[in-house]
C-alpha cells in the first residue's frame, strides 16, 4: 500500500522487502549468537563459583615453619645425616600408602630409588627438587633460572653453557636483548626437553646440600642425556642425591640402588651386588632393558 500511494517502483519495492527480510535474519542469528554467548560466559562464572566453595571445604594445611620442628641452622650440611624413619605417604588420607615404614640412615652417599609404581617423592625444606614436569613463569630465561637475583649474569651464563642450553637454544639476542638471559619466554615457548635443562641449570646455582631428581632427563635424546649425567655428577658431588629413575642406566654408578614395589623394599645395595643377584627385582628389569649389554659392564668395573 506505501508503495502504490508514494509510486514507488516494483524493482525497488522487491528490492526493500528481500533486504528486509535480510536484515530480519540477520538481526535474530544476532540475537541468538550473544545470548549463547552470555549463557556460556554464564556457566563458566558458576564453574568459578563451584570452585571457590569446593576451596573452601579443603582441611587447612600446616604451616609452612613449624617452630617446635624446624632442624638445626646447620641443616642440611655436606658432612651431616639424612635419616629417614617410619615413612608412610599417601595421595590422600583415604587412599592406601604408595611408601610404607621404612627407616634408614644416609651419610655422604647417592641414593637412586627406582620406582616399580607411582610413587612420588615430598619437597624438603633447604633441598632442591628437579621433576619430570617442569614449569616455568613467563619472564626471561634469568628471570627463571635465578628468580630472586642472588647470581651475577657471568654465573648464569656459565651454567647455561654447562647444561648445554647455549647450543640447544640457538638464539642470537636482538639489539635490545643484551645477552641469552634476557630472551623471554613463556611456559609454552621451550620444549619440555628444555624445561628439564633449565631445571637443572636452575639447581645447580642454588647449589643445596640435597638434591631430589624425579626423572629429570626424561624429555632428553639418549646423547644429550649422557652429558648432562656427567655435569651432574661434577656439579653435585658434595650433594646428597636422590633419583627417581626409569632409565636403569642413569644411576649405575651411583652408591646405592633402592627398589621399591607396591610401596615396599625389596631391594637395597650396591649396583653392583644387585646385579649379581639371580633373580632380583632389580637385574630382572636391566636384563628386560635395551641397555642390558651397557648395565652389565657395571660388573667388570
Amino acid at each position: 500500500m506505501f508503495a502504490l500511494w508514494k509510486g514507488v517502483t516494483n524493482g525497488s519495492t522487491a528490492i526493500v522487502i528481500v533486504q528486509a527480510g535480510i536484515f530480519a535474519e540477520a538481526s535474530r542469528q544476532l540475537v541468538k549468537y550473544f545470548a549463547l554467548r552470555v549463557a556460556a560466559q554464564l556457566e563458566l562464572d558458576f564453574n568459578s563459583v563451584e570452585r571457590v566453595v569446593e576451596y573452601l571445604d579443603i582441611p587447612q594445611e600446616a604451616p609452612a615453619i613449624i617452630d617446635n620442628a624446624r632442624p638445626p641452622a646447620y641443616w642440611p650440611s655436606s658432612t651431616g645425616e639424612l635419616q629417614v624413619e617410619n615413612l608412610v605417604v599417601r595421595y590422600a588420607p583415604h587412599l592406601p600408602p604408595v611408601l610404607r615404614g621404612r627407616k634408614d640412615g644416609v651419610r655422604q652417599i647417592d641414593i637412586s630409588i627406582v620406582i616399580a609404581s607411582n610413587d612420588r617423592s615430598y619437597r624438603w625444606e633447604d633441598s632442591t627438587i628437579i621433576s619430570q614436569d617442569v614449569s616455568l613463569f613467563s619472564g626471561t630465561i634469568k628471570s627463571n633460572l635465578d628468580p630472586l637475583d642472588e647470581h651475577t649474569e657471568a654465573e648464569c651464563l656459565d651454567v647455561l653453557e654447562r647444561c648445554h642450553l647455549t647450543d640447544r637454544l640457538k638464539h642470537t639476542p636482538p639489539a635490545e636483548q643484551m645477552t641469552l638471559l634476557d630472551m623471554p619466554i613463556s611456559p609454552g615457548s621451550l620444549s619440555a626437553g628444555e624445561k628439564q635443562l633449565v631445571s637443572i641449570a636452575r639447581a645447580i646455582l642454588r647449589r643445596t646440600n640435597i638434591i631430589i631428581m624425579d626423572e629429570a632427563t626424561s624429555q632428553i635424546d639418549s646423547n644429550l642425556d649422557d652429558q648432562i649425567q656427567k655435569t651432574i655428577r661434577e656439579e653435585f658431588a658434595d650433594a646428597i642425591v636422590i633419583t627417581i629413575a626409569h632409565r636403569l642406566k642413569t644411576i649405575m654408578d651411583y652408591d646405592r640402588v633402592l627398589v621399591i614395589d607396591d610401596g615396599q623394599i625389596v631391594e637395597f645395595g650396591k649396583p653392583g651386588e644387585l646385579l649379581e643377584t639371580m633373580g632380583g627385582p632389580f637385574r630382572e628389569m636391566c636384563r628386560q632393558s635395551s641397555d642390558w649389554s651397557r648395565l652389565i659392564s657395571v660388573l667388570d668395573k
